[in-house]
């Protein structure tokens, strides 16, 4: 807790215009942000490298007083996709990327990397197209959600896949820990 109190007095110091960050350490600073009664300020907020929850969206939004936008990148392919002021499915980068949906899965090919080309290269992420287009009208294809990594599921012993993203959603509308008020 004081570590959390720590770094929230340092970003209400600083006022940030932007803070990157992972999506559950957000949620983390959010949820002691509100229960000690800091609200630094902050321009914006971008989320990567996690999937981010609705929920969470909420938290961090509520609890910084900014927009959160989402961002869906990878290392070895860099920002494949992102919100926009909608909040809506992310935006593919299709000036760079062309991405296919097989079976759940993703599959990317780079069209900038020269160096080392990955075409039809599968980071072993879960996702789905969105049919609908963004009312930004930008006209960008979309990715609808991206469900996690092929890894996240977990085998019970009757034999049924169960992805761990159901767990927390199953924690969340079950209000089993205070952060899921």
């Amino acid at each position: 807790r004081t570590d959390a109190t720590h770094y929230l007095k340092l970003i209400d110091r600083f006022k940030p215009d932007m803070i990157e960050a992972f999506a559950n350490p957000m949620r983390f600073l959010a949820h002691y942000a509100s229960k000690e009664g800091i609200r630094p300020e902050v321009g914006v907020i971008r989320i990567g490298y996690e999937n981010l929850t609705p929920e969470a969206r909420r938290e961090i939004e509520s609890a910084f007083g900014c927009e959160v936008y989402n961002f869906y990148g990878s290392r070895e392919l860099g920002a494949m996709a992102q919100d926009c002021e909608v909040h809506g499915d992310l935006h593919i980068n299709a000036e760079r990327y062309i991405v296919e949906e097989v079976e759940g899965r993703l599959l990317f090919t780079d069209l900038l990397n020269y160096a080392m080309p990955l075409i039809r290269y599968e980071n072993q992420d879960v996702g789905e197209f969105s049919k609908r287009r963004c009312s930004c009208g930008r006209g960008l294809p979309t990715i609808k959600s991206v469900i996690g990594r092929s890894f996240d599921y977990l085998l019970t012993n009757k034999d049924k896949w169960i992805n761990s993203h159901a767990i927390g959603h199953f924690i969340v509308e079950n209000n089993m820990f205070d952060w899921c008020e």
